[in-house]
């Protein structure tokens, strides 16, 4: 059946949402309203969708002053699949000033931009300007169709049929082809939480063509053994396009060095730990999104600038454009500064304590356990200072949305330092541990709550009766570290708002993402999760998942952040992706 527009396909989609909410992209950029949990509880039982607002000519969209509680926490919206091409639509040029060179500050160092091999988002923020992706998620939460003319889905549900768009390319001029999306797809898939769950719900449960075929170069069907929200919960985290003959053949464990662009941007240089040039692509066609996607700057450069306060004096005068580098707290600077502009995302990622599954201490529940009794989160959340940034909360889902669980909380925020030690030593005398053995804590200096995260938690560790070896490199030297199972116990790191609010799209909840947690029971929970309509029924799941996870301790929270980006005033027309820039359709006022 054709599906056209959002009203047939939301009878796909709600078998899967757990919430409902519109898709309709606002005529000027407003800050939503946080809903309060009644209302978010209220709107996931209604679950009534709403038709999308017809793209209207954008007027070019001053960047929002926002206070932290004035953004939406939700969970993503399902995208509505066109019936046909929407008209390309351009910002009204009056007052646009075409040229210049942007300047967009990374907080870290980058160690690779192949988004595939590791999952740092400065690694990610990179790559977005050099490759296409097919769905964008706006600040509210809603899905937008990018590569697609359209998309069919067969009665029975376990067949989606999909068109590309004609008119997308790569740099070298190829066009960009079913081949290079199913490539593109498998390797992201052997990585990437959103990839494994597709393809463990393809019909062979693997990345073959069983489960993913070419019909032609514009076409291509993904086959499923059980019905499955592919557009939502599957494709759209944004598997990035490479071409097939260098997606097809490196292998997710191994980085990409050859980058051939088919997004807006081409890199015309990379000067390791210092800067990535970017020129416009010649031939690029703009997306599909209201706001279009034309780059008016002659030039991108990106910068890695590890001194924040660096930052903050190049945003104020003018060097510096955009950042999302800055630390907790310079909030209270730049939130009043009349040069400056904010976007704010009070549901902007979740602090996390990796602990490595694979090997001893952490392969035993007793030790992880000793951790998670010991944690005083008020001290470890202190590290993302001030007060108004961060909250307390021990579900795993953000607090204040319907996902939000109160199920076993006696276990968050224990501060039970004689109950881990005595778990420490019953760890000891079942397993022999030597503790004198040194367990390594990576944190490190990129993230300066990273860095204190680590202080904390290794203090903690010391007192339970480990011996620690607190190491705190740069990022981009703690994510190559991070792939080696054998090189540490415990990591500091954090994730990841809206995108994965949902117990099959979060990322520590994957059992091939860093940790490497075995907890099968997990693993079932997001299967049946994945195949209900029930709104109680995934209620019911959402809390069996918190259970779980408290009660094989498969990582630890501590609360949750709100985050922010940084705009110099004279940078106009941002648009946002969720805490992403692509640098299109911004300009300079002078």
């Amino acid at each position: 059946m054709r599906i056209t527009r959002l009203l047939p396909f939301f009878a796909v989609f709600a078998l899967f949402a757990a919430l409902a909410c519109s898709a309709a992209e606002p005529e000027e950029r407003q800050q939503p309203q946080a809903p309060a949990p009644a209302a978010a509880a209220a709107a996931q039982q209604q679950m009534q969708p709403q038709a999308p607002a017809q793209p209207a000519q954008p007027v070019p969209a001053a960047v929002a002053q926002a206070a932290p509680e004035q953004m939406v926490q939700t969970q993503p919206v399902a995208p509505a699949a066109p019936s046909q091409r929407p008209a390309r639509v351009v910002p009204d040029e009056t007052g646009i000033i075409e040229g210049g060179k942007a300047t967009f500050a990374l907080g870290a160092s980058v160690k690779t931009i192949d988004p595939v091999w590791t999952t740092a988002t400065v690694t990610y923020e990179v790559s977005l300007h050099l490759y296409e992706f097919p769905f964008r998620l706006d600040p509210n939460g809603a899905l937008h169709n990018n590569m697609f003319d359209s998309w069919e889905i067969s009665d029975d549900q376990l067949t989606w049929t999909f068109t590309l768009r004609d008119d997308m390319s790569f740099e070298d001029g190829d066009q960009l082809t079913s081949d290079d999306f199913i490539d593109s797809t498998f390797r992201w898939a052997e990585r990437i939480t959103a990839g494994i769950a597709l393809m463990q719900r393809s019909a062979a449960g693997n990345n073959s063509a069983e489960s993913m075929a070419k019909i032609d170069d514009l076409n291509f069907e993904i086959y499923l053994k059980e019905p499955f929200a592919v557009t939502s919960l599957g494709l759209g985290q944004a598997p990035l396009m490479m071409k097939s003959e260098i997606a097809g053949t490196v292998s997710p464990h191994d980085r990409v060095d050859d980058f051939v662009a088919s997004g807006p941007w081409r890199l015309a240089n990379w000067t390791p730990g210092f800067r990535f040039d970017m020129e416009p692509r010649e031939g690029f066609s703009p997306g599909i999104y209201p706001e279009g996607e034309r780059v008016l700057l002659d030039s991108l450069e990106i910068v890695e600038i590890p001194d924040k306060t660096t930052i903050l004096a190049g945003l104020k005068t003018g060097k510096i454009h955009y950042t999302t580098g800055t630390p907790p707290h310079f909030w209270p600077e730049v939130k009043d500064d009349p040069k400056l502009s904010t976007f704010v995302y009070p549901a902007g990622y979740t602090p996390v304590l990796l602990m490595n599954h694979t090997k001893l201490p952490f392969s035993n529940l007793k030790a992880r356990q000793a951790m998670q009794a010991a944690m005083d989160a008020e001290s470890i959340m202190a590290a993302h200072n001030p007060e108004d940034l961060w909250s307390l909360c021990g579900a795993i889902f953000i607090c204040g949305t319907p996902n939000e669980s109160n199920e076993l909380l006696e276990l968050y925020n224990q501060n039970d330092m004689e109950k881990a030690q005595r778990l420490f030593q019953e760890f000891v005398e079942e397993t022999g541990w030597d503790p004198n053995t040194e367990i390594v804590i990576l944190g490190d200096t990129s993230y300066t709550t990273h860095r204190d995260r680590g202080i904390v938690n290794a203090a903690a560790a010391r007192e339970i009766g480990f011996s620690v070896d607190l190491q705190q490199p740069d990022w981009a030297t703690a994510v190559t570290f991070r792939q080696d199972q054998e090189y540490w116990d415990l990591f500091h790191t954090g994730c990841c708002g809206v995108p994965t609010n949902n117990p099959v799209l979060n990322w520590y909840l994957n059992p091939k993402t860093y940790g490497w947690h075995d907890n099968l029971e997990i693993e079932e929970l997001k299967s049946q999760y994945s195949r209900t309509s029930d709104p109680a029924e995934q209620k019911r799941l959402v809390d069996a998942v918190q259970k779980s996870y408290y009660e094989n301790v498969t990582h630890r929270i501590p609360g949750n952040v709100v985050s922010y980006t940084v705009i110099n005033g004279n940078l106009k027309g941002v648009h946002d992706y969720y805490h992403r820039t692509r640098m299109t359709g911004v300009w300079f006022d002078q």
